[in-house]
């Protein structure tokens, strides 16, 4: 009776106990199922959204006028409100009066340094150019022809006195050899012709001397004369490139404190993103030209 009661009791528990589990799988399932929906409806809208990215449109900002691009107030890859002020241009005239001047500064600069070099290279002549030796060498030349003056007067003299002998000679050759002491004073006479005739060719000698000595006395004057001009030349060029260049000074001063005649601010006209410059800065724009490029997010 034992038995059969707790038979009983079994089989009716059994029932019980598989209906609960099975309503916790058949839970379990709806769940797993709405997770399911839920992430897939989840990836499809992702996927919706990657295969419908946000459109964009690229703008060309232009210039508004003929002028120079000063410089841009914004870089590439830079993001910019509506209104931001993105570019300077300015007066054209101006900058080309203001680089000019700037070209003349540096030319005369170089001009100025040429002249300097120059001039340090003349400076450096031999020893025979400088101007002390110059008075020497003039001093000399000076001298030489008061001694070639003075060997030309010697020698006129000994001219003269060799005619002299040379014509009592010929008196004495002429008178009969019978006269007593005709041969004697003959010989005598020749004796000093030749005295003299050897005493003028030592004279002689000595004037052309004294002649090739002043010739090269004189071409060293003539050279230390033009390296003296040469030099006063390059001293005066440089002041002249020395006063050229503080007047090209003054000027680009003078424009440097003018001011252009107009100054533009280029502006956008909506928020975006900076993706081209078009114009290198220091350029010339034309009205209408494209100075940058914007890409808005429509």
């Amino acid at each position: 009776m034992n038995k059969l009661t707790a038979k009983t009791n079994t089989d009716t528990i059994k029932p019980r106990y598989g209906i609960n589990t099975a309503v916790i799988i058949v839970g379990i399932s709806l769940l797993t199922l709405i997770v399911y929906n839920l992430s897939k409806t989840a990836k499809t809208h992702s996927t919706s959204e990657n295969h419908n990215p946000p459109k964009t449109s690229q703008y060309a900002v232009l210039s508004t006028t003929n002028a120079i691009l000063k410089e841009y107030r914004v870089n590439e890859g830079e993001f910019v409100n509506k209104s931001s002020d993105i570019a300077i241009l300015i007066d054209s005239h101006f900058e080309e009066q203001l680089q000019n001047a700037h070209i003349k500064v540096s030319q005369a600069r170089l001009t100025l340094q040429e002249k300097r070099i120059e001039n340090i290279s003349n400076a450096r002549k031999p020893d025979q150019y400088t101007s002390n030796t110059s008075l020497q060498t003039r001093f000399k030349a000076k001298q030489t022809k008061n001694d070639i003056i003075r060997q030309k007067k010697t020698i006129r003299n000994l001219t003269a006195t060799l005619a002299i002998f040379n014509a009592k000679f010929t008196e004495l050759n002429s008178q009969p050899f019978q006269q007593k002491g005709n041969q004697d004073a003959i010989r005598s006479v020749k004796i000093d012709i030749t005295k003299f005739e050897s005493k003028l060719d030592v004279e002689n000698v000595a004037l052309k001397q004294l002649q090739s000595a002043l010739e090269i006395q004189s071409a060293q004057v003539n050279i230390a004369t033009q390296t003296k001009d040469i030099i006063t030349a390059s001293n005066r060029s440089i002041v002249i490139a020395t006063n050229n260049l503080r007047y090209e000074e003054n000027i680009l001063k003078e424009i440097q404190q003018k001011k252009p005649q107009f100054s533009t601010t280029i502006s956008v006209p909506f928020s975006g993103l900076i993706t081209e410059t078009r114009i290198p800065e220091g350029s010339y724009v034309r009205e209408g030209e494209p100075i940058l490029i914007m890409t808005k997010q429509d």
